[in-house]
């Protein structure tokens, strides 16, 4: 898991994992301030750490803290609902060939092969081929 916000913060970090130590089926924790994440080895499924985390203030899920704003949470639902109807439209019109990750997938390929050929290797090509990949469509249906 990561818990962005208290990055660096190592009190935080040191007291997340005497909590979660605490938990019952847990095998192993392990926590890294400087990357604010969190490794935990249990068979607990993740909405029991959850609940967990939530009934100790720990953390919460990103979509629970975003429900409860009411202006947030309408507005990334919107812009998650356009993205999906674009998804959809783009789905169609290519007879399921291409879809918005597959699209965002060679659109910072072909990005950070242009930065490549400039010369620029080191940041701007490697933030870009790693974003790449993170929409590469690894699980898309054949």
């Amino acid at each position: 898991m990561r818990i962005p916000r208290k990055r660096r913060d190592a009190t935080y970090f040191a007291f997340l994992h005497a909590c979660l130590e605490k938990m019952a089926e847990v095998r192993a924790v392990e926590t890294n301030p400087l990357l604010g994440s969190v490794l935990l080895v249990t068979s607990l499924c993740a909405e029991d750490i959850f609940a967990y985390a939530k009934r100790h203030q720990l953390f919460e899920k990103l979509e629970e803290k975003i429900a409860q704003d009411p202006i947030t949470g309408n507005i990334l639902s919107r812009v998650a609902r356009g993205v999906k109807k674009a998804d959809n439209r783009l789905k169609e019109s290519t007879n399921g060939m291409i879809d918005m990750k597959t699209l965002a997938f060679g659109a910072f390929a072909g990005l950070g092969i242009y930065q490549i050929t400039r010369g620029q290797v080191l940041a701007s090509a490697s933030a870009l081929m790693m974003s790449a990949f993170t929409f590469f469509p690894f699980d898309s249906d054949p």
